[in-house]
Protein backbone atom coordinates (compact mmCIF):
# COMPACT_ATOMS: atom_id res chain seq x y z
CA UNK A 1 0.00 0.00 0.00
CA UNK A 2 0.93 3.61 0.27
CA UNK A 3 3.73 4.77 2.43
CA UNK A 4 2.84 5.51 5.79
CA UNK A 5 2.70 8.94 5.53
CA UNK A 6 0.42 9.78 8.70
CA UNK A 7 2.00 10.93 11.49
CA UNK A 8 0.77 11.12 15.15
CA UNK A 9 1.95 13.30 17.27
CA UNK A 10 1.48 12.92 21.50
CA UNK A 11 -1.04 16.45 22.14
CA UNK A 12 1.75 17.82 25.46
CA UNK A 13 0.12 17.90 28.54
CA UNK A 14 -2.84 15.20 27.88
CA UNK A 15 -2.84 11.62 28.33
CA UNK A 16 -0.67 9.44 26.55
CA UNK A 17 -3.14 7.65 23.89
CA UNK A 18 -4.27 10.97 22.79
CA UNK A 19 -2.81 12.00 19.59
CA UNK A 20 -2.64 14.22 16.67
CA UNK A 21 -3.02 12.23 13.20
CA UNK A 22 -1.94 14.07 9.97
CA UNK A 23 -2.18 13.63 6.36
CA UNK A 24 -0.11 15.15 3.85
CA UNK A 25 -2.10 14.74 0.71
CA UNK A 26 -5.58 14.93 0.08
CA UNK A 27 -7.77 11.88 1.78
CA UNK A 28 -8.93 10.24 -1.85
CA UNK A 29 -4.97 9.21 -2.60
CA UNK A 30 -4.39 6.97 -0.01
CA UNK A 31 -4.72 3.07 -1.16
CA UNK A 32 -4.02 4.08 -4.75
CA UNK A 33 -0.57 2.64 -4.02
CA UNK A 34 1.19 6.10 -4.40
CA UNK A 35 0.73 7.41 -8.31
CA UNK A 36 3.31 9.87 -8.65
CA UNK A 37 1.55 11.28 -11.32
CA UNK A 38 -1.76 11.81 -9.81
CA UNK A 39 -1.18 15.46 -7.81
CA UNK A 40 1.12 18.26 -8.48
CA UNK A 41 4.96 18.45 -7.68
CA UNK A 42 4.98 20.68 -4.16
CA UNK A 43 7.77 22.94 -3.21
CA UNK A 44 9.27 21.48 -0.08
CA UNK A 45 10.92 24.87 0.86
CA UNK A 46 7.34 26.29 0.73
CA UNK A 47 5.76 27.03 3.74
CA UNK A 48 3.18 23.96 5.26
CA UNK A 49 -0.05 24.69 6.40
CA UNK A 50 -2.24 22.80 9.30
CA UNK A 51 -5.86 22.45 8.65
CA UNK A 52 -7.04 21.53 12.36
CA UNK A 53 -10.82 19.69 12.35
CA UNK A 54 -13.48 21.73 13.83
CA UNK A 55 -13.71 22.52 17.50
CA UNK A 56 -18.13 22.53 18.64
CA UNK A 57 -18.94 23.19 21.78
CA UNK A 58 -21.75 21.82 21.77
CA UNK A 59 -20.14 18.24 21.11
CA UNK A 60 -18.82 16.08 24.17
CA UNK A 61 -14.98 16.27 24.34
CA UNK A 62 -13.40 12.84 23.31
CA UNK A 63 -13.57 9.85 21.13
CA UNK A 64 -17.64 9.81 19.90
CA UNK A 65 -19.51 7.45 18.14
CA UNK A 66 -19.38 8.36 14.08
CA UNK A 67 -21.89 11.26 13.52
CA UNK A 68 -23.23 13.75 11.42
CA UNK A 69 -21.68 16.48 13.24
CA UNK A 70 -18.24 14.82 14.13
CA UNK A 71 -17.98 13.43 10.11
CA UNK A 72 -18.73 17.12 9.45
CA UNK A 73 -15.88 18.47 11.49
CA UNK A 74 -13.42 16.19 10.36
CA UNK A 75 -15.00 16.31 6.47
CA UNK A 76 -14.32 20.34 6.62
CA UNK A 77 -10.56 20.21 7.49
CA UNK A 78 -9.98 17.19 4.76
CA UNK A 79 -11.93 19.41 2.38
CA UNK A 80 -9.78 22.74 2.97
CA UNK A 81 -6.50 20.79 2.65
CA UNK A 82 -7.42 19.19 -0.32
CA UNK A 83 -8.58 22.69 -1.76
CA UNK A 84 -5.09 24.12 -0.44
CA UNK A 85 -3.28 21.34 -2.01
CA UNK A 86 -4.46 22.46 -5.87
CA UNK A 87 -5.31 26.16 -5.50
CA UNK A 88 -2.28 27.27 -3.35
CA UNK A 89 1.34 26.83 -3.56
CA UNK A 90 1.90 25.77 0.33
CA UNK A 91 1.97 22.55 1.38
CA UNK A 92 -1.53 21.71 3.53
CA UNK A 93 -1.92 18.96 6.08
CA UNK A 94 -4.84 17.75 7.82
CA UNK A 95 -4.93 17.68 12.01
CA UNK A 96 -7.45 15.15 13.18
CA UNK A 97 -7.57 14.88 17.69
CA UNK A 98 -7.81 10.86 18.04
CA UNK A 99 -7.99 8.32 20.80
CA UNK A 100 -5.41 5.34 19.12
CA UNK A 101 -7.76 2.04 19.28
CA UNK A 102 -11.05 4.17 19.78
CA UNK A 103 -10.92 6.67 16.71
CA UNK A 104 -11.44 10.17 16.01
CA UNK A 105 -12.07 12.52 19.10
CA UNK A 106 -14.46 15.92 19.00
CA UNK A 107 -13.09 18.93 21.02
CA UNK A 108 -15.76 21.38 22.67
CA UNK A 109 -13.11 24.23 22.65
CA UNK A 110 -10.16 25.25 20.00
CA UNK A 111 -6.97 24.67 20.21
CA UNK A 112 -5.10 26.44 22.83
CA UNK A 113 -2.42 29.33 21.96
CA UNK A 114 -0.19 27.08 23.60
CA UNK A 115 -0.78 24.17 21.02
CA UNK A 116 -0.95 25.94 18.05
CA UNK A 117 2.63 27.41 18.68
CA UNK A 118 3.77 23.63 19.49
CA UNK A 119 2.58 22.83 15.65
CA UNK A 120 5.10 25.95 15.00
CA UNK A 121 7.67 24.55 16.83
CA UNK A 122 6.94 21.18 15.03
CA UNK A 123 7.23 22.55 11.09
CA UNK A 124 3.86 23.82 10.56
CA UNK A 125 3.78 27.97 9.39
CA UNK A 126 0.63 28.45 9.82
CA UNK A 127 -2.30 26.89 11.36
CA UNK A 128 -6.27 27.00 10.53
CA UNK A 129 -8.43 26.11 13.43
CA UNK A 130 -12.16 25.89 13.30
CA UNK A 131 -14.89 26.63 15.07
CA UNK A 132 -18.76 24.75 14.37
CA UNK A 133 -21.24 26.51 17.15
CA UNK A 134 -24.58 25.44 17.07
CA UNK A 135 -27.86 27.13 17.87
CA UNK A 136 -30.85 25.39 17.33
CA UNK A 137 -31.80 25.39 13.70
CA UNK A 138 -28.39 27.97 12.67
CA UNK A 139 -25.07 27.94 13.84
CA UNK A 140 -21.97 29.29 12.44
CA UNK A 141 -18.87 28.33 11.18
CA UNK A 142 -15.70 29.71 11.61
CA UNK A 143 -11.84 30.13 10.68
CA UNK A 144 -8.97 31.33 12.18
CA UNK A 145 -5.24 31.48 10.76
CA UNK A 146 -2.50 31.83 12.94
CA UNK A 147 1.34 32.31 12.00
CA UNK A 148 2.47 29.35 14.17
CA UNK A 149 6.26 30.40 13.74
CA UNK A 150 5.85 34.14 14.39
CA UNK A 151 2.96 33.23 17.29
CA UNK A 152 0.63 35.82 16.28
CA UNK A 153 -3.05 35.56 15.49
CA UNK A 154 -3.57 37.14 11.81
CA UNK A 155 -7.36 36.97 10.74
CA UNK A 156 -10.66 35.67 11.68
CA UNK A 157 -13.08 34.56 9.09
CA UNK A 158 -16.78 33.29 9.75
CA UNK A 159 -20.78 32.87 8.43
CA UNK A 160 -23.59 32.51 10.02
CA UNK A 161 -26.74 30.31 8.67
CA UNK A 162 -29.02 27.40 8.40
CA UNK A 163 -28.03 24.64 9.36
CA UNK A 164 -28.85 23.53 5.74
CA UNK A 165 -26.32 25.93 4.34
CA UNK A 166 -23.52 25.06 6.64
CA UNK A 167 -21.86 23.04 3.16
CA UNK A 168 -22.16 26.47 0.94
CA UNK A 169 -20.87 28.55 3.98
CA UNK A 170 -17.70 25.91 4.25
CA UNK A 171 -17.40 27.05 0.20
CA UNK A 172 -17.15 30.38 0.83
CA UNK A 173 -15.04 30.58 3.97
CA UNK A 174 -12.50 28.10 1.95
CA UNK A 175 -12.22 31.07 -0.80
CA UNK A 176 -11.40 33.71 1.91
CA UNK A 177 -9.12 31.37 3.34
CA UNK A 178 -7.08 29.88 0.50
CA UNK A 179 -6.68 33.74 -0.36
CA UNK A 180 -5.38 34.73 2.78
CA UNK A 181 -2.40 32.17 2.19
CA UNK A 182 -1.68 33.01 -1.33
CA UNK A 183 -4.14 31.07 -3.81
CA UNK A 184 -5.01 33.00 -6.62
CA UNK A 185 -8.11 30.68 -7.10
CA UNK A 186 -6.83 28.93 -9.84
CA UNK A 187 -6.27 25.38 -9.64
CA UNK A 188 -2.73 23.81 -10.69
CA UNK A 189 -4.60 21.18 -12.60
CA UNK A 190 -6.95 20.85 -15.38
CA UNK A 191 -9.56 18.43 -14.06
CA UNK A 192 -9.66 19.74 -9.64
CA UNK A 193 -12.42 22.08 -9.24
CA UNK A 194 -14.17 22.15 -5.92
CA UNK A 195 -17.65 20.49 -5.84
CA UNK A 196 -20.37 23.46 -6.70
CA UNK A 197 -22.54 24.71 -3.66
CA UNK A 198 -25.15 21.90 -4.83
CA UNK A 199 -22.73 18.67 -4.02
CA UNK A 200 -20.59 19.82 -1.39
CA UNK A 201 -23.00 18.44 1.39
CA UNK A 202 -22.92 14.77 -0.27
CA UNK A 203 -18.93 15.12 -1.23
CA UNK A 204 -17.86 15.80 2.53
CA UNK A 205 -20.31 13.08 3.07
CA UNK A 206 -17.17 10.96 0.96
CA UNK A 207 -14.41 12.91 2.69
CA UNK A 208 -15.64 11.78 6.24
CA UNK A 209 -16.15 8.01 5.31
CA UNK A 210 -13.26 7.62 3.37
CA UNK A 211 -10.96 9.10 6.14
CA UNK A 212 -12.93 6.16 9.07
CA UNK A 213 -11.90 3.83 6.54
CA UNK A 214 -8.24 4.75 6.29
CA UNK A 215 -7.96 5.10 9.99
CA UNK A 216 -9.29 1.65 10.73
CA UNK A 217 -6.35 0.58 7.92
CA UNK A 218 -4.15 1.90 10.09
CA UNK A 219 -5.25 1.10 14.01
CA UNK A 220 -6.55 4.46 14.98
CA UNK A 221 -10.16 2.83 14.83
CA UNK A 222 -10.63 -0.23 15.93
CA UNK A 223 -11.40 -2.78 12.66
CA UNK A 224 -13.74 -5.07 14.82
CA UNK A 225 -15.42 -2.02 15.85
CA UNK A 226 -15.82 -0.05 12.41
CA UNK A 227 -19.37 0.51 11.97
CA UNK A 228 -21.82 0.40 9.21
CA UNK A 229 -18.45 -0.42 6.74
CA UNK A 230 -20.51 -1.39 3.59
CA UNK A 231 -22.44 1.98 4.06
CA UNK A 232 -19.87 4.26 4.58
CA UNK A 233 -18.74 2.88 0.64
CA UNK A 234 -22.63 3.01 -0.61
CA UNK A 235 -22.43 6.33 0.10
CA UNK A 236 -18.81 7.33 -1.68
CA UNK A 237 -20.18 4.70 -4.65
CA UNK A 238 -23.68 6.44 -5.16
CA UNK A 239 -22.16 10.02 -5.11
CA UNK A 240 -19.58 8.83 -7.43
CA UNK A 241 -22.10 7.51 -9.93
CA UNK A 242 -24.29 10.64 -9.39
CA UNK A 243 -21.86 13.05 -10.41
CA UNK A 244 -20.57 12.32 -13.93
CA UNK A 245 -18.94 15.89 -13.90
CA UNK A 246 -16.53 15.08 -11.15
CA UNK A 247 -13.13 13.77 -11.23
CA UNK A 248 -12.33 13.39 -8.20
CA UNK A 249 -15.55 10.56 -6.79
CA UNK A 250 -14.93 8.12 -9.03
CA UNK A 251 -10.78 8.53 -8.28
CA UNK A 252 -12.46 8.27 -4.35
CA UNK A 253 -13.93 5.45 -5.05
CA UNK A 254 -11.51 3.39 -6.32
CA UNK A 255 -9.10 4.19 -2.98
CA UNK A 256 -11.47 3.51 -0.47
CA UNK A 257 -12.09 0.31 -2.40
CA UNK A 258 -8.70 -0.70 -2.34
CA UNK A 259 -8.46 0.40 1.25
CA UNK A 260 -11.36 -1.90 2.18
CA UNK A 261 -9.95 -4.68 0.55
CA UNK A 262 -6.60 -4.33 2.70
CA UNK A 263 -8.59 -4.68 5.95
CA UNK A 264 -9.25 -8.41 5.01
CA UNK A 265 -13.15 -8.51 4.61
CA UNK A 266 -15.43 -8.71 1.59
CA UNK A 267 -17.48 -5.73 1.80
CA UNK A 268 -15.54 -4.19 -1.29
CA UNK A 269 -16.38 -7.50 -3.62
CA UNK A 270 -20.17 -6.13 -3.00
CA UNK A 271 -19.17 -2.87 -5.12
CA UNK A 272 -17.62 -4.67 -8.11
CA UNK A 273 -20.63 -3.71 -10.41
CA UNK A 274 -20.79 0.13 -9.58
CA UNK A 275 -16.67 0.32 -10.51
CA UNK A 276 -16.42 -1.05 -13.51
CA UNK A 277 -19.96 0.73 -14.57
CA UNK A 278 -17.73 4.00 -13.73
CA UNK A 279 -14.81 2.59 -15.72
CA UNK A 280 -16.98 1.95 -18.50
CA UNK A 281 -18.39 5.32 -18.65
CA UNK A 282 -15.17 6.84 -18.58
CA UNK A 283 -13.68 7.16 -22.13
CA UNK A 284 -11.07 10.34 -22.14
CA UNK A 285 -7.64 8.80 -21.64
CA UNK A 286 -6.02 11.75 -20.07
CA UNK A 287 -8.63 11.85 -16.54
CA UNK A 288 -7.32 10.54 -13.55
CA UNK A 289 -9.38 7.86 -13.37
CA UNK A 290 -9.15 6.20 -16.82
CA UNK A 291 -5.45 6.20 -15.80
CA UNK A 292 -6.03 4.55 -12.72
CA UNK A 293 -8.30 1.95 -13.80
CA UNK A 294 -5.88 -0.79 -13.93
CA UNK A 295 -6.37 -0.57 -10.00
CA UNK A 296 -10.17 -1.55 -10.39
CA UNK A 297 -9.46 -4.23 -12.84
CA UNK A 298 -6.66 -5.36 -10.51
CA UNK A 299 -8.65 -5.49 -7.03
CA UNK A 300 -11.65 -7.71 -9.28
CA UNK A 301 -9.23 -9.60 -10.63
CA UNK A 302 -10.14 -9.07 -14.42
CA UNK A 303 -7.13 -9.97 -15.83
CA UNK A 304 -7.43 -9.64 -19.45
CA UNK A 305 -9.02 -6.13 -19.26
CA UNK A 306 -6.30 -5.18 -16.67
CA UNK A 307 -3.91 -6.34 -19.39
CA UNK A 308 -5.85 -4.42 -22.13
CA UNK A 309 -6.07 -1.33 -20.09
CA UNK A 310 -2.35 -1.64 -19.39
CA UNK A 311 -1.22 -1.73 -22.79
CA UNK A 312 -2.90 1.15 -23.93
CA UNK A 313 -1.40 3.31 -21.17
CA UNK A 314 2.11 1.86 -21.33
CA UNK A 315 1.68 2.98 -25.07
CA UNK A 316 0.48 6.67 -24.37
CA UNK A 317 1.85 6.99 -20.67
CA UNK A 318 4.93 9.21 -19.23
CA UNK A 319 7.65 7.97 -17.09
CA UNK A 320 5.37 8.97 -14.08
CA UNK A 321 2.34 6.82 -15.22
CA UNK A 322 4.76 3.64 -16.14
CA UNK A 323 6.31 3.47 -13.19
CA UNK A 324 3.09 3.53 -10.91
CA UNK A 325 1.93 0.40 -13.19
CA UNK A 326 5.20 -1.30 -12.83
CA UNK A 327 4.17 -1.10 -9.14
CA UNK A 328 0.45 -2.69 -9.85
CA UNK A 329 2.36 -5.93 -10.85
CA UNK A 330 3.50 -6.51 -7.57
CA UNK A 331 -0.38 -6.67 -6.78
CA UNK A 332 -1.46 -6.57 -3.28
CA UNK A 333 1.03 -7.43 -0.49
Amino acid sequence: MDPDDVVEESIEGASSDVTLVSLNKPIWTYGLRNPGWLLPERDKRAPSVAFVALSCPQSKAGPVPEDDRGRFCRAVALFMTEAAFFLTGQNPVTIIPAVKGSGPAMRDEPFTDDEIWGLGAAGMRYVVTGLLEEDGLEGEISFTLYDAKAKTKMERFSQKGQRYEFGRMVLELQDKVCAAIGGTGASSVPWYTPPSPELIDGYLGCLSRALTLYLAQKGVVPKDQLAGEPNLLQWIADFAVATPGMHVPPVLLAASLSVDRSLATDTYKSFKAQALALVARESDGQTPFFRLSPLIYQLFGEDDLYAERCGVLLENGDNALISWLETLEAGYK
